[in-house]
């Protein structure tokens, strides 16, 4: 497991070989809170693409996606600056994403049968499984981040002792604090709660980070989040600095479709 003490690695000019994201394009049908429906191309590549272009990088992204629709999502994230490496099946992983619950209800429709194997290495790998695409990934980059949702939706919960970061959404899972004080044992721990902000664990400490939320889209907002505090980590910002950067910049995509920084409250309180 990498230690996160020595991540300060510095500016350096971004390239290719700097985040590679791991995680399956999607098909989405979103039902909006006030029931219209839209469909889109998403999943973490795209989401996880736009933030990390607003910071800077052009990341590598590996994943599984249908062959009718390959090179119109290699088009749609290579216009985002995200490098794409994606494995042909016959189907694309497909959601249909109900906002009009809290918390949302995510039903999946289609999924492909090839899973992810091996992934390049880097300074930061963002492991983001919409389902079970990523069950025998082991991540070997520098700093090795997850989002836990694709593993819980998929029955697949294990301990992902390799990962530096987890960040789970209480969307997808409720845990208790004592759970999360274990799970956070030499690693951080994201505990997202959507517009009300996140605790973070560390280390088995606990701290409540309030956040002015807002209403909006909030699609792709998880996979924004992991992604700003991952890089901001990776730079060497302190946790309480890239978690806050990283809210503001999920409030900027949720009211404008941008993850640009937007100036809301953003306040630790230890627990």
């Amino acid at each position: 497991m990498a230690n996160l003490n020595i991540k300060k690695c510095g500016i350096v000019a971004p390239s290719v070989e700097d985040i590679v994201i791991v995680g399956n394009p999607t098909l989405d049908k979103v039902v909006m809170k006030d029931g219209s429906v839209r469909f889109s191309i998403g999943g973490p590549p795209y989401y996880i693409g736009l933030a990390l272009a607003e910071l800077g990088y052009r990341p590598l992204a590996v994943g599984v996606v249908g062959r009718g629709i390959k090179r119109a999502v290699e088009d749609l994230l290579g216009s985002i600056g995200v490098v794409p490496m994606l494995l042909p099946d016959e189907e694309t992983t497909t959601f249909e994403l109900d906002y009009t619950h809290v918390p949302r209800r995510v039903r999946l429709l289609k999924k492909p049968s090839t899973r992810i194997g091996s992934v390049p290495q880097g300074r930061l790998c963002i492991v983001a499984p919409v389902f079970d695409e990523a069950a025998e990934v082991v991540p070997s980059c520098m700093l090795n981040a997850l989002d836990v949702q694709g593993f819980v939706r998929s029955g697949m919960w294990r301990g992902w002792d390799e990962y530096d970061i987890l960040h789970i959404s209480i969307d997808d899972v409720e845990l208790d604090d004592t759970s999360l004080r274990r799970m956070s044992r030499g690693k951080i721990v994201l505990y997202t709660l959507g517009p009300k902000g996140l605790y973070i664990y560390r280390d088995g400490e606990a701290t409540r980070l309030e956040v002015d939320g807002v209403e909006g889209d909030e699609t792709g907002a998880g996979d924004t989040f992991l992604a700003v505090f991952s890089v901001r980590t990776m730079e060497g910002w302190d946790v309480f600095d890239a978690a806050c950067d990283a809210a503001r910049r999920v409030v900027g995509k949720v009211l404008t479709g941008r993850p640009s920084p937007y100036v809301v409250r953003c306040e630790p309180t230890p627990t």
